[in-house]
């Protein structure tokens, strides 16, 4: 009889364990599992291949050591902790650069300006447009890498997909194509870009209107947007905002498989004469893709 209570009490006192709160390093749990500590970590298993793991269950986790990055099992596929089925996605690629504009004599701050500029439309309206280049004149030197005038942080962010050892010449040269005077996208494919374009104007004539064109020169694309922002004839000076979307892909990206791949030209025209254009500035906003 002593026996059998005694086997009683082990059972209920073992059952209340099973259902009891567990603490490590603290002696008041507030969950099942409660781990406390200000001088370490939970080390959770260590695996080179999920070959290794012959029945996953749904939930289970664990440490890539050859991707180096956590994953977890939802019951049909291994994810890793960054929600993609990709080990470096977790890599932000998102960021944005600001050029304001670009210095090649030493003078300082040179802006990217356009005299006397636009025109009537012709018969089929078609606008008179120039391109938005970092050059002042063709007879001048050309601006190079390292010559533009890039916004401090954190106006601009460049993505971490990018090396933090690129020189600040190699960083310039993932937004702009100095060779083929094009606009670059973070270079990779499938991430969303956001091109702003803020401009200045200053005008003596009946222009109303002004356009703003986005085009890959690629053969193959046809990628061509054209903004048209309205301009009331009383205003004679004002600032305005184009906003343009682009996708990185083999055809704008510059990349070995697709040699006519080398980014976006920019162009600007009016529908009457301007006395004035100046880019204020042009920023490349790269939203995260995974």
């Amino acid at each position: 009889m002593m026996y059998l209570r005694r086997t009683f009490i082990a059972i209920t006192f073992f059952t209340g364990l099973c259902y009891a709160q567990v603490g490590i390093g603290t002696n008041t749990p507030k969950a099942i599992l409660d781990i406390e500590s200000n001088n370490s970590g939970v080390l959770l298993p260590r695996i080179t291949s999920v070959e290794n793991i012959t029945s996953p269950q749904e939930g289970m986790i664990y440490y890539d050591s050859t991707n180096k990055a956590f994953t977890y099992y939802d019951g049909i596929e291994w994810h890793y902790i960054n929600f993609s089925t990709q080990p470096f996605a977790h890599n932000r690629n998102s960021g944005q650069v600001k050029i304001n504009g670009y210095n090649n004599d030493g003078s300082g701050s040179q802006k990217i300006s356009f005299k006397n500029i636009g025109g009537n439309p012709d018969s089929e309206g078609n606008f008179s447009l120039d391109p938005i280049i970092l050059d002042t004149d063709e007879s001048e030197d050309k601006v190079t890498a390292g010559e533009l005038l890039i916004s401090s942080s954190p106006t601009t962010s460049w993505p971490d997909n990018l090396s933090s050892e690129l020189t600040n010449e190699q960083l310039q040269e993932t937004v702009y194509d100095f060779e083929n005077d094009t606009f670059l996208e973070n270079p990779v494919f499938g991430q969303v870009t956001i091109w702003r374009i803020i401009l200045s104007y200053k005008k003596v004539s009946g222009a109303t209107g002004l356009l703003f064109r986005l085009y890959n020169p690629n053969p193959d694309s046809s990628f061509d947007e054209e903004k048209l922002i309205h301009i009331s004839p009383e205003h004679t000076k004002g600032n305005l905002t184009f906003n343009v979307v682009t996708i990185g892909d083999e055809l704008s990206i510059p990349n070995e498989s697709n040699p006519n791949s080398k980014g976006y030209r920019f162009e600007i025209g009016a529908d009457d004469p301007m006395k004035e254009i100046v880019i204020e500035s042009i920023t490349r906003i790269s939203l995260q893709y995974d």
